[in-house]
């Protein structure tokens, strides 16, 4: 067995054991509070939805490793320094379990499309997985040493 995979069963195995029941987690709508909201609120994705991405968001204190962000300093970063016109996740998952609805479903997160003008790929130009995946963002780094929060996963 590779050692990737080997690292991925020992972390399944870990979550397994440290399994907690969560009654309903805490799901904050923060969508009226997201950077040009007004811009973007009545737009339409240009498909089904079909399936979820998971992402991280390569955001952790320097020192100790500890998940750092929330939804609105990611979609202040992608709209403000990147240019777009809003962020790339539906939700963003904290540390803590807390979780965070930032971009209706009915919009397509730009998290994971790519130029294609010619659409040679035929994959909607780059922009399939865009269009009909919901987009979740766990808050911290998932670099092969930090590990993510259990209460995240659940």
């Amino acid at each position: 067995m590779s050692n990737k995979l080997n690292q991925v069963q020992k972390w399944l195995n870990t979550l397994k054991k440290q399994k907690r029941d969560i009654e309903k987690p805490l799901i904050i709508d923060v969508r009226e509070k997201m950077p040009n909201y007004q811009q973007y609120k009545n737009w339409q994705r240009q498909g089904k939805i079909e399936g979820i991405a998971i992402h991280h968001s390569a955001t952790a204190h320097s020192w100790i490793g500890k998940p750092t962000g929330e939804a609105k300093s990611f979609f202040s970063y992608q709209v403000n320094t990147l240019g777009w016109t809003h962020g790339g996740y539906n939700y963003i998952i904290s540390s803590k379990g807390e979780i965070e609805y930032a971009l209706d479903e009915k919009i397509a997160p730009f998290h994971a499309g790519f130029r294609d003008q010619e659409d040679s790929f035929k994959l909607e130009f780059g922009q399939y997985w865009n269009n009909h995946y919901i987009a979740i963002c766990l808050s911290g780094c998932r670099n092969g040493e930090s590990r993510y929060k259990t209460l995240q996963l659940q």
